[in-house]
């Protein structure tokens, strides 16, 4: 497969950098993920990658080889759209052959390729359907088996699951990084949805206004946040002045303030040493997980924790004593 390099690269737009000096760096087979709000310019990114835009400055390279200004045809490259941008007037077989006929593939070899990609997404039994009669979660199998047919070297996927209800999104990522792994490929995914990024990368980019804030694993960009930014967009956070009562907690401390995670606390009905008086105001109760918030001189403190045997459950009015979590 192939490792891509991102060195310095801008891209503006009517006078206004889009993107300002990005760099980066993802590994040969790596699942990457470009985690943003709307409009932050990561879809600008994967399509500069893509060859569709020409970058401002800077270069782009694969396995070394700087294909900045190559045809996106020749970057060995397959993309897998928001909307799929599949043939409705196709069927499943002839939308995933569509390329592999551009590429004048002889037909034995095109038959044998569509075969073996509907086999990996498991969609061999829908060959002959038209894709129109397909749910969303099909045709996402059917454009990522569209994708890959051609032999590409890279995988780009462009917020795929957006359109998937919350339960088949969830099945669908773990599908989608069982292909990936599988077969080997070099991923760059783009995605708004925290936890999309975070269970399924081996690295993600935290990007925010044009700029790279933070890139990291998972797990490093979750428990050692670099930037304000990433502090506060990543998961949820309590913030408190450095020298409030609250310091004497576990925390990030950055710029004159603490941040704490609501994971990271815990409430009691009874006093114990070291906690911290407060009054729930409200519960938000999602089954595994109860959420609280507690008024703590006069601000707002959130409190989660998992729902056991042994959880103390609240009501708006008591008196909540908080720690820290064990």
């Amino acid at each position: 497969m192939s490792d891509i390099s991102i060195k310095d690269l801008t891209f503006s737009y009517g006078g206004q950098d889009v993107l300002k000096n990005i760099n980066l760096e993802i590994k040969d087979g790596e699942l990457h993920s470009l985690l943003g709000l709307s409009g932050c310019g990561k879809t600008t990114l994967l399509r500069l990658v893509a060859g569709f835009l020409t970058p401002t400055s800077g270069k782009i390279f694969i396995d070394g080889k700087d294909v900045t200004n190559l045809a996106p045809e020749k970057r060995s490259m397959g993309i897998v759209f928001q909307n799929y941008a599949l043939f409705l007037h196709m069927t499943v077989a002839e939308n995933v052959a569509y390329g592999l006929k551009v590429d004048k593939v002889s037909k034995e070899e095109v038959n044998k390729r569509v075969d073996e990609y509907l086999d990996l997404v498991n969609m061999t039994e829908f060959r002959d359907r038209n894709v129109r009669e397909l749910s969303g979660g099909q045709q996402q199998r059917v454009a990522l088996a569209r994708a890959l047919a051609r032999g590409v070297n890279v995988l780009l996927l462009d917020e795929p699951m957006s359109n998937l209800d919350i339960s088949l999104r969830e099945k669908m990522r773990a599908e989608l990084r069982k292909i990936q792994q599988q077969i080997g490929i070099t991923t760059l995914l783009i995605t708004h949805e925290q936890s999309e990024a975070l269970s399924i990368s081996d690295t993600v980019s935290v990007m925010n206004q044009g700029v790279i804030e933070q890139t990291g694993t998972p797990y490093e960009i979750y428990e050692t946040p670099k930037t304000e930014f990433t502090r506060t967009f990543i998961g949820e956070m309590n913030v408190f002045d450095k020298d409030s009562v609250w310091s004497k907690f576990e925390s990030i401390e950055a710029d004159g303030k603490i941040y704490i995670r609501p994971e990271h606390l815990w409430i009691d009905l009874e006093e114990k040493e070291g906690a911290i008086r407060g009054v729930v105001k409200r519960i938000k109760y999602e089954g595994s997980v109860i959420y609280c918030v507690v008024a703590v001189d006069g601000k707002e403190v959130r409190v989660m924790m998992l729902n056991t045997r042994t959880t103390v459950h609240f009501k708006p009015g008591d008196v909540a004593w908080i720690s820290e979590a064990k």
